[in-house]
């Protein structure tokens, strides 16, 4: 049976799918993202795999954005 990489298909149109996002949803994917890494390395590799660029989580001028502190 062959097998299919199917890695490569999804990296293909993971950009795709990432410029059809609304810039809000795109800023709070990457912050997620981000939230959830291990590391810069890390996230960069998993920002990567979703197709987002890490200028994705940075606010637009005018934005307000919520910071919890702990």
């Amino acid at each position: 049976m062959a097998t299919m990489d199917i890695t490569r298909i999804n990296r293909a149109h993971a950009g795709q799918l990432a410029a059809d996002c609304p810039p809000r949803q795109l800023r709070r994917a990457a912050r997620y993202v981000a939230s959830k890494a291990l590391d810069a390395g890390d996230c960069a590799m998993l920002l990567d795999m979703l197709g987002l660029d890490p200028r994705d989580g940075l606010a637009t001028d005018g934005e307000s954005v919520t910071v919890f502190s702990s």
